[in-house]
């Protein structure tokens, strides 16, 4: 499985005509602020949308579950998952994941694990290479 793409954002909307548009879209970082003049106060609860274009045309076995990890300094925060079906696996296929409310606990850095399985047999298990800073320059 080849990651081709994967973005962080504040929301996902699903439109008609198998679109799917990405919502306040970050780059490599998140910096969250509190009012003027008061302290943040951590745990912060944000929402945020997960997008990953992938590509699985070397696989032996085509998923048909993905599971979403996501981590703060290595602590899971949130844990999604669900059921997948790819029709070609020549052609890229999209995740897009809106996720509830995470709590951040702290500054820091998250990471992004995707993992695919064949029923209980593991297709593919990627670590997304880009860490994701929580208020650090």
């Amino acid at each position: 499985m080849k990651l081709l793409d994967f973005v962080v954002c504040d929301d996902i909307r699903f439109e008609t005509g198998n679109k799917a548009s990405l919502m306040g879209v970050y780059n490599d970082s998140m910096f969250l602020t509190a009012q003027a003049g008061v302290a943040i106060k951590w745990p912060v609860v944000v929402r945020l949308g997960v997008y990953a274009r992938l590509l699985a045309e070397k696989e032996k076995a085509s998923p048909n579950r993905f599971l979403l990890d996501i981590s703060h300094e290595n602590n899971v925060l949130t844990h999604s998952e669900g059921e997948l079906e790819i029709q070609d696996l020549s052609r890229p296929f999209a995740l897009a994941l809106p996720l509830a409310q995470l709590p951040i606990p702290g500054p820091g850095h998250l990471t992004f694990r995707l993992l695919f399985q064949r029923d209980s047999d593991v297709v593919s298990d990627i670590i997304v290479d880009r860490p994701f800073a929580i208020n650090r320059p």
